[in-house]
């Protein structure tokens, strides 16, 4: 083989191998964003004091591994698997700044908190089996710059066994990217 031909090959390879790292590496984490999480069952109580109800109180931790990421917003959704539920969403103030936008530089993280409080059971209610989903949507202008997902266990004991987290328990959230194998194990009760 001529020498053009084995250096036109070799260039052809690395060509690939970084359109292929590139692209599938940008695509599935496009904000060097990672997200852990923990969340326990709480207890909640109206302020009439006539009702009380089991909650889910979530602890979002996000960690930046890539370049310093800006969002104004963080979106929760709580999706009980028929895109019905609660979507909160915390607007950010940047008290350096003065400016309502939030920068988390490489290496940094931020803890963000979130309750259900009393609409529980509305989310609930809508669900297969009582699993829930929750969707963490980073937003800059009302625009998605990363979205994360996860299973919430069960709260509340169902027809087909007992809730899988026990007031004042703690578990461990799994985010991941994948948006249908999250609500595929929502939906499927």
């Amino acid at each position: 083989m001529k020498k053009w031909a084995k250096t036109g090959l070799l260039a052809l390879a690395l060509i690939t191998c970084f359109v292929f790292i590139a692209g599938c590496g940008g695509a599935n984490n496009p904000t060097g964003l990672s997200l852990t999480g923990t969340v326990e069952r709480g207890f909640y109580s109206s302020f009439i004091g006539y009702s009380s109800m089991s909650e889910y109180n979530i602890d979002i931790v996000v960690t930046n591994t890539g370049k310093p990421v800006s969002f104004d917003a963080v979106r929760i959704f709580y999706d009980g698997g028929n895109n019905k539920g609660l979507v909160t969403t915390t607007v950010l103030i940047s008290k350096e700044k003065n400016q309502k936008e939030f920068t988390l530089n490489t290496g940094e993280t931020k803890t963000f908190q979130s309750q259900t409080d009393g609409y529980t059971y509305d989310i609930l209610r809508d669900s297969k089996a009582g699993k829930v989903a929750i969707h963490v949507d980073f937003l800059r202008n009302g625009e998605s710059l990363d979205s994360f997902h996860a299973v919430l266990p069960t709260i509340i004991s169902q027809k087909t066994g007992p809730a899988e987290l026990d007031y004042g328990e703690k578990a461990i959230l799994h985010f991941t990217r994948d948006y249908d194998a999250v609500m595929r194990e929502v939906q499927k009760g």
